[in-house]
């Protein structure tokens, strides 16, 4: 089995992931090298087209059109949510689901606390010690129906700086709207929502290097986190976690040019085990699995082996996963693979 190197481009919190969690070497790379794709430009993971996630992105850049899956973006919200976004409704910050990396809610607003569209946008622009983000004044809106239990949610896209786009979930709980989810993306980043909630963001620590992750609302207003991915190419050594701590494997001298790793982990800890999995490319940069990987001969195994670190075959993470989206409710096709 084959399948197209993802080619991402690179957001804030993928960003830190990749640094910080399985794979972080990006020094002394050699030999492949895969696309990395820059300026304003935006991609699709290739996990996305393979569970048909793809239909439902977030920009819209116009609220009256017709989103995927059959939810109008116009005229279907309560009226707590048209009061909102004219001005005459407040949100309380929840602190849930606080996920951004620059433009964070959390360093400008109080938890607990209610407060208008414009208040938060005229919070975001003061900033905070990090920085602080003009607002462009693009702004755009769509319903979406976490969970598919009948009951909208209002998704809300602000622009900042030219570069900046914060993304909202706000939903009615019973006659007070909360915030129960935020996250932005820029130029080099990548974020969807669909319209059952389910959230993806992906990007790129650097040209060998290429993410995911994927989580989801549900029908409560609860976020979810499902699992994050990692594939890293051409690796001269690897830094690989073991009990919570990095493990670094040498794998000076042998051809890894052709060689990648993907990890998968499924909690949001900095120092998260994963599940590995080994894999080559072709010319084409085309991912291909092979048994041969995983024989004990295999010297990019026996690097693993002798670190006490388990590798998985892609089927077995597909199963692990499969499994997860059970236990927390995430909703994935029948014929859901990673190959």
């Amino acid at each position: 089995m084959k399948k197209k190197i993802v080619r991402f481009i690179l957001p804030a919190m993928l960003a830190s992931m990749l640094m910080a969690g399985c794979g972080k070497d990006t020094s002394g790379v050699s030999g492949v090298q895969f696309e990395a794709v820059g300026g304003d430009e935006s991609a699709q993971s290739s996990e996305n087209a393979e569970t048909g996630a793809e239909d439902a992105g977030t920009n819209t850049g116009d609220a009256g059109a017709e989103a995927e899956g059959g939810v109008s973006n116009e005229g279907q919200g309560s009226q707590l949510y048209e009061d909102f976004l004219s001005g005459n409704a407040k949100a309380k910050f929840t602190g849930e689901a606080d996920l951004a990396s620059y433009i964070n809610l959390g360093n400008v607003l109080k938890e607990g606390e209610s407060y208008t569209l414009e208040e938060i946008i005229r919070n975001c622009e003061n900033g905070d010690d990090t920085g602080n983000y003009p607002y462009t004044g693009d702004q755009s809106h769509r319903y979406i129906d976490c969970g598919k239990d009948g009951n909208q949610e209002l998704l809300v896209e602000l622009g900042f700086d030219s570069e900046f786009t914060l993304e909202m979930i706000v939903k009615d709980m019973g006659g007070e709207l909360d915030i129960i989810y935020s996250r932005d993306q820029w130029s080099r980043s990548g974020l969807e929502i669909a319209d059952d909630g389910t959230i993806e963001s992906y990007g790129s620590g650097g040209a060998t290097v290429h993410g995911y992750d994927k989580a989801y609302i549900d029908a409560a207003g609860k976020y979810h986190f499902f699992y994050g991915s990692e594939e890293y190419g051409c690796p001269y050594s690897y830094y690989a976690v073991k009990d919570g701590n990095y493990v670094v494997l040498d794998f000076e001298g042998l051809n890894a040019e052709q060689f990648m790793v993907i990890s998968y982990w499924t909690s949001e800890e900095e120092t998260h085990d994963c599940y590995y999995t080994l894999c080559e490319l072709d010319p084409d940069y085309n991912i291909s699995y092979s048994d041969e990987l995983y024989l004990d001969s295999n010297p990019f195994k026996q690097k693993f082996d002798e670190a006490g670190i388990p590798v998985s075959t892609v089927d077995e993470v597909t199963q692990l996963l499969k499994e997860r989206a059970s236990q927390i409710g995430y909703p994935i096709a029948a014929d859901f693979s990673l190959r």
